[in-house]
């Protein structure tokens, strides 16, 4: 499992917009500014959390994103799954295999997939929001 920039992207967008939401929505250009993402490509990302209902739009001169919930109410793990589809260490686990029925590594992978998406959704939003000002 490889995490793309689409997630590691999506990430950003969340915890920018955690960090900086509050009442007010956040601009894209805010967001790619602090961020160092393009507009055309954190678009692609926003467009995709926004469908998922991860993150509402407001129009208008000061229209922009907020989140939907609370920052503890989000896991990594969801949010990651969103932007890569899987989590899963490998495919065998996500479209199954012929041979799972003799493989040896197969209980290996189960138990490593288990592992990533107990962490992963153990961690919230706030967490990292939370470990980022700490180190303000």
């Amino acid at each position: 499992m490889m995490i793309t920039t689409k997630g590691r992207y999506a990430l950003h967008v969340m915890e920018d917009l955690a960090v900086h939401g509050g009442d007010d929505p956040v601009s894209l250009k805010d967001i790619a500014d602090r961020q160092n993402i393009s507009m055309k490509y954190l678009e692609s990302i926003v467009s995709m959390l926004n469908k998922a209902g991860f993150v509402e739009s407001y129009r208008g001169k000061m229209g922009g994103y907020l989140l939907s919930r609370t920052p503890d109410r989000y896991t990594i793990a969801e949010i990651l799954e969103l932007t890569e589809g899987t989590l899963a260490p490998v495919m065998c686990l996500e479209n199954g295999c012929p041979n799972s029925d003799g493989c040896l590594t197969l209980p290996l992978w189960q138990n490593l997939d288990k592992i990533i998406g107990d962490y992963l959704g153990g961690v919230t939003l706030a967490d990292i929001v939370e470990q980022r000002l700490e180190k303000i």
